[in-house]
């Protein structure tokens, strides 16, 4: 591989996830030198969308600083249709209708580069059912499953919430550092509607019992927040239209848009280039990111060549500086978390015209080791990611059980299909989770413990100046 030109960058990225992505291209933007390096031969980190023979590979040889106890298998005789039409991502990826990061999109102009489709079903279940998330007024007062006073309480709690955002209301100094669980119970709110406006309309997937120890738990401030932007994000494309978009031809397609952006900009990206070490220094004034001001800073990188490249600023994916920091002990770092989620093809879509549907499943509502909620998103033909009559079935949760990701998931499989198709009958044993139903599982693939770093990108600045990430603090 020829040398890397010129030497000296203002500012060195590794991996090519959502957050570095747009690092890098908000960099470009301002007419920084930019160096994106990436150790794989596609785009996107733990953003990326694999296709059939990715996946394939994937789940014979994951890599353990990710992935463990890939467990996959395709129904005897199964049509799986055009194999190469298949888009996998390695987690749900929507986005709401409004809010900072759709401006970002627009005013970089990444929104070029993508393709949306509305999410056409937000839906909840409710212990019997799956019904339609009560998210607005209109909602509420169609909803039969509510009773007068439960209606009369959410909308109560949504207007106070909305009088606070405005400065005014009884709720005004409510919305603080206090646990929104906690704040729901004083509005009294029940217990399906604090899991609504928690786990279908916040999103959040941990279990908001706990204690205000517990992880995960959200506070009062970051609910409001959550509903205020839903609630922008409803009918923003229409009357009646969700809350929620979800990217055409998978959510790696978001990293590249902006990898592109900085690419117009002047960006220069390299594929398949492992980083041999960071080129440590001392005598910083400070470092972003680093536990200890005394800590030293990073002033460029060595590549596996043997070449080194210097710049002011580095910044690197979790998984990239998790290694070095185990190697050569500096830096942040990183946190694990485990992630039970799964990926089903199936042969019919879960209700009958509906492409695109967001279902969520609380906490403890299908049995009482569910310990977190769970969050599936059916995808069809028109994102781009299955071929014609197939649609792809993505689960995400928690994992409360590092040994299976079944464990977490199947029950929320099985009560979805059979929910979806009243004459499925799902019959498992522990050596064959696929089935035989009118509505056929033709690929199942439950990924126990997938360990994914935390999200956030870890900066270690030589020379710090302003915040490269201050405009697009949403995604990040």
């Amino acid at each position: 591989m020829p040398n890397i030109s010129p030497t000296h960058f203002d500012l060195v990225v590794l991996g090519t996830g959502l957050q570095a992505a747009l690092l890098a291209g908000r960099a470009a933007l301002e007419g920084k030198t930019v160096l994106h390096l990436d150790r794989h031969d596609h785009y996107g980190g733990s953003w990326t969308t694999l296709s059939w023979d990715q996946m394939q590979q994937l789940s014979e040889c994951p890599p353990a600083s990710q992935l463990s106890n890939i467990a996959s298998g395709i129904g005897i005789n199964a049509d799986m249709g055009k194999l190469s039409a298949y888009a996998f991502d390695l987690a749900l990826r929507v986005m709401y209708c409004s809010g900072q990061a759709i401006e970002t999109l627009v005013a970089c102009g990444a929104h070029h580069y993508l393709e949306f489709k509305l999410v056409s079903g937000n839906s909840f279940w409710n212990g019997r059912q799956l019904q339609g998330v009560p998210a607005g007024r209109a909602d509420v007062f169609q909803d039969r499953s509510l009773s007068l006073s439960s209606k009369r309480m959410l909308m109560r709690f949504l207007r106070s919430t909305q009088e606070a955002l405005e400065g005014r209301g009884s709720l005004l100094d409510a919305f603080d550092g206090r646990p929104f669980m906690q704040l729901l119970e004083q509005q009294g709110l029940d217990r399906q509607l604090r899991h609504v406006l928690l786990h279908a309309v916040a999103l959040s997937p941990w279990n908001q019992d706990n204690s205000p120890s517990a992880q995960g738990i959200l506070t009062a401030a970051e609910g409001q927040a959550a509903l205020a932007k839903h609630a922008a994000s409803m009918g923003r494309f229409g009357p009646g239209s969700s809350a929620f978009l979800t990217p055409v031809y998978g959510g790696c397609e978001l990293s590249q848009a902006f990898c592109r952006v900085a690419a117009v900009h002047g960006a220069l990206y390299v594929l398949r280039q492992p980083i041999a070490a960071l080129l440590m220094d001392t005598g910083c004034d400070s470092a972003i990111g680093a536990e200890s001001a005394d800590l030293p800073c990073c002033r460029g990188v060595q590549l596996n060549t043997g070449q080194e490249v210097t710049c002011d600023a580095l910044a690197a994916e979790p998984s990239y500086l998790q290694e070095f920091s185990r190697r050569e002990g500096v830096g942040p770092s990183a946190k694990h978390e485990a992630v039970s989620r799964g990926i089903c093809i199936l042969d019919k879509p879960l209700q009958e015209g509906d492409g695109q549907l967001l279902m969520t499943i609380p906490p403890g509502s299908l049995h009482e080791n569910c310990q977190h909620a769970i969050h599936a998103l059916q995808l069809g033909p028109a994102c781009a990611v299955t071929p014609p009559d197939r649609w792809m079935l993505q689960l995400s949760c928690p994992a409360s059980n590092l040994d299976s990701a079944a464990a977490d998931l199947l029950p929320a499989l099985e009560m979805l299909v059979n929910e979806g198709f009243a004459a499925c009958q799902l019959t498992h044993t522990p050596e064959d989770r696929l089935a035989e139903t009118s509505a056929q599982i033709l690929l199942e693939g439950l990924e126990p413990s997938c360990r994914s770093p935390n999200s956030h990108c870890h900066c270690v600045i030589k020379r710090p100046d302003e915040d490269p990430c201050s405009q697009i603090d949403e995604l990040l």
